[in-house]
């Protein structure tokens, strides 16, 4: 019985590293790799072969590599294959001429068709497309090849940034992988389903949940860089502000806001599975080395005024609870004081042996919801969470994020309400 084969074909700019860790990692499972990389960058500068100048660290793969190096290309030309298979290009406001990544990437998928279709491969065979970066498990492949039957999948990766100690909530869609056959018979399915993968639903693919995308696994500098070069001038997100975001997500451990859009929040510990090769690959060491430290000040009644201790903490969140729903939920008083109400439930939504009545309810499902508020503060584990009692301000409780977090707020603070 005839094996179906895999070929790998991926998308390079500098990440050589990465590109050996890659093969390795998947050599037993590819027939072929095939590497695409342009000699212009994303802004249209010109940026060598880096493939080329490191080829010598390659020479195990040299007969499983096709290598298809993209030239310099004008929006005239991209803009011709646009044409000519009536594809809707997202025009560029500030400058519609200019060609971007996804120009790129769109003539690097074009020729690229072309290459395979020329290729003896059977119908059944396996064409994956990702960036170097986005590992697919293949030991896992057979999960997914009954999928392939019907068309497109586009793996939904484990999304690291810096290193695999830490993941991000959101999962990076990656890799697409199809039969040759759609190629044969529909190859605008394959660069429809690439460009359309963030979408939340599509016609186009289906999602299946396999493998990793390991980001940035580089500095700080050249994250930045990198992310400058991606940079979208219609974003209303300053590029200028881009230095010091990139720094904040580094030393916080938090993601990476690249636009105006999106939200930020904490990476998460891991601690589940990896390639078997991830060795190769370095840990970036992220995280800061000193504690922010943050007031939680519960149960304050009326205005708040204490502004001369905020010397003292990095924030103060100034929590009230409250029946009144015409309140506002969140008012920023300064720069590290914000005021919070919180609405009481109206009824006992469940019972514990703490719960007596509904005042007790409401006392306990408050505090307890306040860890909504601290998370948005984005600590790390090491920081300091003080809780003061706001009828009574000495009394105070102090315990890192680490406890807090892995714990319900009422049950570490109740001794000093």
């Amino acid at each position: 019985m005839r094996k179906h084969k895999i070929i790998d074909t991926i998308f390079l700019y500098d990440e050589i590293e990465m590109l050996h860790f890659r093969l390795t990692e998947l050599d037993e499972y590819v027939d072929e790799f095939v590497i695409m990389e342009c000699e212009m960058d994303f802004k249209g500068n010109p940026k060598p072969l880096n493939y080329l100048e490191n080829i010598d660290l390659f020479k195990k793969w040299k007969d499983k590599i096709t290598y298809l190096p993209t030239p310099s290309i004008t929006f005239n030309d991209v803009n011709t294959i646009y044409e000519s298979i009536s594809f809707t290009k997202k025009f560029n406001k500030v400058n519609d001429k200019i060609v971007g990544k996804d120009d790129i990437r769109f003539f690097q998928i074009i020729t690229l068709i072309g290459i395979l279709l020329e290729k003896p491969i059977g119908l059944d065979d396996l064409i994956l497309i990702s960036d170097v970066d986005e590992i697919p498990d293949l030991s896992k492949v057979s999960s997914f090849k009954p999928q392939l039957k019907f068309g497109v999948v586009v793996l939904r990766q484990t999304n690291f940034t810096w290193t695999t100690k830490y993941f991000d909530v959101i999962p990076n869609m990656g890799t697409i992988g199809f039969q040759f056959n759609r190629l044969v018979t529909n190859p605008e399915i394959v660069y429809k389903a690439y460009f359309n993968k963030l979408l939340p639903s599509n016609p186009n693919f289906e999602i299946i949940d396999n493998g990793y995308h390991l980001s940035h696994f580089y500095d700080l500098e050249k994250t930045i860089s990198k992310l400058k070069l991606l940079h979208d001038e219609n974003s209303e997100y300053d590029l200028s502000e881009l230095d010091s975001k990139v720094r904040y997500s580094y030393e916080n451990l938090t993601s990476i806001k690249t636009n105006s859009n999106e939200k930020i929040y904490n990476l998460i510990d891991y601690d589940g599975k990896l390639p078997k090769n991830i060795e190769l690959l370095k840990n970036q060491t992220i995280g800061r080395l000193w504690d922010k430290k943050s007031l939680i000040i519960l149960n304050h009644i009326g205005e708040y005024n204490d502004f001369g201790i905020e010397e003292m903490f990095d924030n103060i969140c100034v929590i009230n609870f409250t029946d009144n729903t015409q309140l506002p939920y969140e008012t920023e008083l300064s720069e590290k004081t914000t005021y919070y109400n919180v609405l009481k439930p109206f009824e006992v939504y469940y019972k514990t042996n703490d719960v007596l009545d509904l005042k007790t309810f409401q006392k306990i499902f408050c505090i307890n919801d306040v860890k909504k508020i601290v998370r948005e503060l984005l600590p790390i584990d090491q920081d300091l969470i003080v809780f003061s009692n706001g009828e009574n301000p000495t009394n105070t409780v102090t315990y890192p994020w680490r406890e807090v977090k892995n714990n319900f707020i009422y049950d570490l603070v109740k001794d000093v309400l």
